[in-house]
C-alpha cells in the first residue's frame, strides 16, 4: 500500500516538473535574446523645480542586445518643452540592465548624450533665454526604471519612469532683456528637470 503511494507520488511529481519545464520552455522562447535590437518609445510628464517643464519625448534607439541582461545603443529624440515653447534635438549613448532573463524582468537604465541646437523659441518663460536654433544647447541625462514584456522571441513592450535631465540657458539678468537684445543678452546653463513616464516597442 505504502510503495503505491509512493509511486503514485512519483509519477504525480514527474508530471508537475514536466509542465514547469515546458512552462520555461515556451518562456525561454520570449526571452531577449543576444542580437541587433531597436526600440521606438513615446513619454511624456510634469517638469520639477523652478527651472523644470512640462515635455512630450519621442525617441528610437538602436543597439546591440548582450544575453538576456543587457543592452548597449544609441540613438536620437525630440524633446518638446512646453512652457519654454521648444524641442531639444537630443543624441544620447543608451545602457540598459534587465535583472532576470524571465519574460517579464525589471529594467534600470541609463541615456547620456548632447543637445546641440532646438527648435526657435519664443521666450521668454521664466527667464528662458530666446534665440536661435543655437543659442540653446546642452548635456542630456536620464536615469530610468521600469520593466519589460517580452510577446515573443523578437518583439516585446516596455513601461519606464525617468528623470529627464536636460540643460537650458537662462538670462543672466532678465530685467535687461529687451526685444532688441534678447537673442543675444548673456545667459547661464541650468538644469532643466522633467519626470517622464513612456511607452516603448522593442523588435
Amino acid at each position: 500500500m505504502c510503495f503505491r503511494k509512493f509511486f503514485i507520488s512519483l509519477i504525480f511529481i514527474a508530471s508537475a516538473l514536466g509542465v514547469c519545464n515546458r512552462a520555461n520552455a515556451q518562456n525561454a522562447e520570449k526571452r531577449l535574446h543576444s542580437g541587433y535590437r531597436g526600440m521606438i518609445e513615446v513619454g511624456g510628464g510634469p517638469g520639477v523645480g523652478y527651472y523644470g517643464d512640462a515635455a512630450v519625448i519621442v525617441s528610437t534607439t538602436q543597439g546591440w542586445q548582450f544575453g538576456p541582461h543587457f543592452f548597449l545603443g544609441a540613438g536620437a529624440a525630440l524633446n518638446r518643452l512646453n512652457m519654454f515653447q521648444t524641442a531639444m534635438y537630443d543624441f544620447f549613448a543608451d545602457f540598459r540592465a534587465y535583472l532576470n532573463p524571465d519574460v517579464w524582468t525589471p529594467s534600470a537604465g541609463l541615456k547620456l548624450g548632447y543637445s546641440p541646437f532646438t527648435t526657435y523659441n519664443n521666450g521668454p518663460y521664466r527667464n528662458f533665454a530666446r534665440g536661435d536654433s543655437t543659442r540653446q544647447h546642452g548635456i542630456f541625462v536620464a536615469p530610468s526604471i521600469g520593466a519589460t514584456v517580452a510577446i515573443n522571441s523578437q518583439i516585446g513592450l516596455s513601461l519606464t519612469f525617468s528623470d529627464n535631465i536636460q540643460v537650458g540657458r537662462f538670462y543672466t539678468d532678465p530685467k535687461t532683456v529687451t526685444s532688441a537684445n534678447a537673442a543675444t543678452a548673456p545667459a547661464e546653463p541650468k538644469l532643466v528637470h522633467t519626470l517622464v513616464f513612456t511607452v516603448g516597442f522593442y523588435w
